[in-house]
């Protein structure tokens, strides 16, 4: 309680020193302002503008400075995050919510507002009030989603999207423009959640269908993603070996470490849909650090220019060792493996997946090549990419929050299709695309799709991936 008056205390005084600074460049004459009340009291007195438009900056919270963001918090309310409902707990937006609500307190009541935003308020935690607030009180007029061709428009590397609301009446429909473009009802942006999904009619009842009839990924399975090792110092942790002996293995540096202080560390370059190649090595502390410090140790920390303490793993899970299904949290698509929970099978050395991964435990090598199947799948791409957000290149994330919450089949072993994607998931090296058919028909079946429906779903992953492009 002491501790939380102190830093109220500090928080005062530097808003008085700032009030008192502002007095001292008035009474100097050296404070240029500008204040809508005053420039455009004509224009609010009758009501507000009839149309404000704008491209306002795109800072992370992470960068506005502290002052700054309280002052934000203190004036508005979906820069607070109010409305968000669950996800306030973890609101941290961007400094363009804040000027999306004040743009929108300075219009008419019939007045029309566009502003330029990132395409992350489509299905971002941080953006769930305006979302909310946006369904509520205004008319959305129009969604305009350059994030696919942002390059032809910008020179930055930016996912941009136009947002055009109204204050007047609620409108019929939303013109939106992306690939294809199309018109939606506003209770047609939510598919599941607060997010928005920007889905063309062909693919539409589909998504709205398997979010109905399928419980979530993390419900079925009764496990949640969970985000690979976090080293905290990659430079510090990785090792070169020279060579493995019996119950050791040497780094190039000559230092012998036991076996059972390495692992060998999958990251997000050693992983491609199916398969793993060769994977790093890493030293592996015991969870509970050294009780006393190994001489093998002060020798790679003397080597390393680090005190032996620091080689403390920042996030490191028990569900880390053993077999899983892992996939790459940034990629063209999902690609995903099954890992074994030794590298190579029979060792003694285990294997485990870096933060640029994603995995789930399974309690089996064949639980792990069904999910791998699943997950590599032409429809659970398609159901991804509804919400999944976008990066540079055609590339998106796939973070284990978001992927916890597809949609997901109850699927047995020793049931048909259990059997089928083990064993399609096992022969997929060097007959990948004979494989992707024959999982695409048996994943097809388990969410009751028809032929239609798979290759309207196919036709929407390619163009969302790049991978052609539809007519204007």
């Amino acid at each position: 309680l002491r501790n939380a008056s102190l830093t109220r205390c500090r928080e005062l005084h530097e808003r008085i020193g700032g009030y008192q600074q502002c007095l001292d460049s008035i009474d100097n004459g050296q404070l240029d302002f500008f204040s809508f009340d005053v420039h455009f009291a004509h224009v609010l007195s009758t009501g507000g503008f009839d149309v404000v438009i704008g491209n306002p900056p795109w800072v992370r919270n992470q960068r506005i400075e502290p002052a700054a963001r309280r002052m934000y918090r203190e004036r508005y309310r979906l820069f607070r995050g109010e409305g968000a409902g669950r996800t306030a707990a973890f609101h941290q937006p961007d400094l363009s919510i804040a000027f999306f609500e004040r743009s929108v307190s300075l219009a008419a009541s019939d007045g029309i507002v566009s502003l330029l935003l990132p395409s992350k308020i489509l299905n971002a935690g941080y953006a769930a009030a305006l979302r909310r607030h946006t369904e509520r009180t205004l008319s959305i007029v129009a969604i305009d989603d350059w994030s696919e061709d942002s390059h032809r428009h910008f020179d930055a590397d930016t996912f941009p999207l136009g947002l055009t609301v109204s204050r007047a009446s609620r409108r019929s429909a939303i013109r939106v423009s992306t690939s294809p473009c199309f018109e939606i009802r506003t209770e047609e942006l939510t598919v599941c959640g607060s997010e928005w999904t920007l889905l063309p009619h062909e693919v539409r009842p589909f998504f709205e269908r398997i979010h109905r009839t399928f419980s979530p990924l993390s419900t079925v399975l009764g496990r949640m993603p969970l985000m690979g090792v976090k080293t905290g110092r990659n430079k510090a942790f990785f090792l070169e070996v020279n060579r493995v002996r019996a119950d050791a293995v040497e780094t190039v540096d000559g230092i012998v470490i036991p076996l059972q202080y390495v692992a060998r560390c999958v990251r997000g370059r050693d992983l491609r849909r199916w398969c793993i190649s060769e994977p790093g090595w890493m030293l592996w502390p015991p969870p509970g650090g050294w009780k006393k410090t190994p001489r093998w140790l002060e020798r790679l920390a003397e080597e390393r220019g680090l005190d032996p303490s620091a080689f403390v793993l920042s996030y490191v899970r028990p569900e880390h060792i053993g077999i899983k299904v892992a996939w790459k949290d940034l990629s063209r698509g999902i690609q995903a493996a099954a890992l074994p929970d030794r590298w190579p099978e029979g060792s003694e050395v285990r294997l485990v997946p870096n933060q640029t991964l994603y995995s789930i435990d399974t309690s089996t090598d064949e639980e792990a090549h069904v999910l791998a199947a699943l997950l590599n799948s032409n429809i659970v791409n398609a159901l991804a990419l509804a919400s999944v957000e976008r990066a540079k290149d055609w590339h998106f994330r796939y973070f284990g929050r978001t992927m916890s919450r597809l949609p997901w089949p109850q699927i047995f072993a020793n049931d048909d299709a259990w059997i089928a994607l083990a064993r399609a998931a096992r022969q997929s090296r060097g007959r990948e695309c004979e494989v992707l058919s024959e999982v695409d028909r048996i994943v097809g079946a388990l969410y009751g799709a028809t032929e239609k429906e798979q290759a309207a779903l196919r036709c929407f992953v390619q163009r969302r991936l790049g991978f052609t492009r539809a007519a204007p």
